[in-house]
């Protein structure tokens, strides 16, 4: 459960940090060049624009996938360390990965969990902060399928086997819109129809580098890439107004806060007991019995 409200689910290169960023740092300086002159008291300053914008985020991988969402995050940074990233204030910004370093685990004082702290230095040029622009579940629809029309008109002038992966982008994005939109039950949750953006996109991004330079390349690519951001923007929306709820039932006799821990790792595990709680009627929470049917939201 997110401790902000109104953010965005960061992501870099479509790969979600899976609403676990455990904190971030911006870096926003403007550059400045100073004038002096003789016999004058004090000087000018001549306004010579912004500095790159730089992040700093602390990504926390826990739970009983926290080696697999880690490992896909190594393997979208050594495929390349240019591409989207979403930021949970400021949205989508075109980013160079610098890399971490000090990625901790620490066995005997978190379960299944990593921190990751990654920094990030803007790639862009002449781009300013906009106005917020409206975060509803069917704004964030619209824009999903806006950026997969985009995607499609970035193959134009691409052969036909890469047009055909941009339709595929498409199609698979519209079809994660329709179902959030149309309100109906999805199979293996929803974020099964986002892996399906995903995978198009990763399927995508070698076809178009194979014909292109790495300018015109870095162009397209990120165009495919604001599709995924869009739908992974949408799920977030989505998880965040129909958590998806399943039912856990207690193996041994057991207290909530080691269930919260075996279920949701490091810091979720605290976010998440308090919604067991509040999601079921126990008695005594230090001493839940074994076959105990609980329902828990599933991550």
């Amino acid at each position: 459960m997110p401790l902000l409200t109104d953010v965005r689910e960061a992501s870099f290169k479509g790969v979600p940090f899976l609403a676990i960023l455990e904190n971030w740092d911006d870096t926003r300086r403007y550059r400045g060049a100073s004038h002096v002159f003789v016999h004058r008291d004090g000087g000018t300053v001549e306004d010579m624009g912004r500095e790159q914008f730089r992040h700093k985020m602390q990504v926390v991988y826990s739970g009983p996938e926290w080696r697999s969402r880690y490992l896909e995050l190594v393997q979208a940074l050594d495929a390349g360390r240019k591409g989207l990233l979403v930021h949970p204030l400021f949205g989508q910004i075109r980013a160079f990965c610098e890399g971490y370093s000090g990625a901790r685990v620490v066995p005997g004082q978190e379960l299944d969990t990593i921190v990751v702290p990654l920094e990030f230095v803007e790639d862009q040029l002449d781009q300013s902060i906009t106005a917020e622009q409206d975060r509803s579940v069917a704004a964030k629809a619209q824009r999903a399928r806006s950026a997969a029309d985009d995607a499609v008109t970035g193959a134009s002038g691409y052969n036909q086997a890469t047009q055909a992966q941009a339709e595929a982008i498409r199609t698979e994005t519209l079809a994660y819109v329709d179902a959030v939109e149309s309100g109906v039950a999805i199979s293996g949750g929803s974020a099964a129809l986002v892996d399906g953006v995903r995978a198009a996109v990763a399927a995508y991004a070698p076809l178009v580098r194979a014909q292109a330079n790495d300018a015109d390349a870095y162009a397209a690519i990120v165009l495919a890439e604001r599709a995924l951001a869009a739908a992974l923007e949408l799920e977030s929306a989505y998880q965040e107004r129909t958590p998806q709820v399943t039912t856990y039932t207690v193996p041994a006799l057991s207290n909530v806060a080691t269930i919260a821990a075996a279920l949701y790792g490091g810091p979720l595990a605290r976010q998440y007991l308090d919604d067991i709680l509040t999601r079921n009627v126990i008695p005594n929470p230090a001493a839940i019995p074994a076959g105990t049917e609980l329902q828990i939201v599933r991550l």
